[in-house]
């Protein structure tokens, strides 16, 4: 991918938000898991992992073609979390609650609210693309809470 590039949207997305966060850009998540994007409170940072977004961009669509946008919606909506004013809030219910079902639903909403920011703040990538990446996003923490509230 075009190191150039990826500067670019980064510049773009941090400059059109008016976020004071800081964007990092990392090769690979350290874990297993396979993360496109990270979003840490209490350092106010960013990190968006290439391999990981080239991985779930590869997954979703069976090529790299849309990958520019990927990685621009997973830094919006990484910038997303960062602008929510409820995320301390709903990250003290999901650290403090007991009840997995408030757990579950309280995470739901953190997502949820990073993905409304995201589709506020990008005009310029293919709605088509960024509504397939949002229910694939959303997929398994509303399939979590289903079978609990059915």
């Amino acid at each position: 991918m075009e190191k150039k590039k990826i500067e670019q949207v980064v510049s773009r997305l941090a400059a059109k938000s008016g976020s004071s966060i800081y964007i990092q850009i990392e090769d690979a998540f350290p874990g297993r898991r396979c993360v496109g994007g990270k979003y840490n409170i209490a350092s106010q940072t960013v990190t968006i992992y290439l391999e990981d977004i080239k991985h779930q961009c590869m997954n979703l669509f069976s090529s790299l073609d849309h990958f520019y946008d990927f990685f621009t919606i997973v830094l919006a909506h990484e910038i997303g979390h960062a602008e929510d004013n409820d995320l301390p809030g709903l990250s003290e219910i999901l650290s403090s609650t007991r009840n997995e079902i408030e757990r579950k639903k309280t995470a739901l909403q953190i997502e949820e609210n990073a993905w409304r920011y995201t589709e506020g703040l990008l005009d310029e990538v293919n709605t088509g693309i960024l509504q397939t990446i949002i229910y694939h996003s959303l997929k398994p923490y509303k399939e979590n809470i289903e079978p609990e509230t059915a």
